[in-house]
């Protein structure tokens, strides 16, 4: 009877030192913070110099968890290549965020 209870007693503990332990990394995790974004785009065409053109704009994102802007930033980051006429031109967008 003693080693049921026991073992009763400890799966209750560790059950319960399991979901408290993962509702505090929730809590964490879905903290919200004003982010501050720099985009910035280059186009790139060889050979035509006259035609690169680089840009930088910003983007302010409020009430957003961590895992939000890293898919912000994935997203907004992207190399696109298009050949036509034997012209390619290359698009580069980096996005990157800090806390504001």
């Amino acid at each position: 009877m003693k080693t049921k209870s026991i073992k009763k007693f400890l799966l209750v503990l560790c059950t319960s030192l399991l979901f408290t332990q993962c509702s505090k990394d929730d809590a964490s995790s879905s903290k919200t913070y004003c982010w501050k974004c720099t985009i910035k785009q280059a186009t790139t065409v060889p050979g035509n110099s006259q035609y690169n053109t680089q840009s930088v704009s910003y983007q302010e994102f409020c009430n957003a968890t961590a895992s939000d802007v890293n898919a912000t930033e994935k997203a907004g980051t992207s190399t696109y290549s298009s050949t036509s006429g034997g012209v390619t031109v290359t698009v580069k967008t980096t996005t990157t965020c800090s806390k504001n």
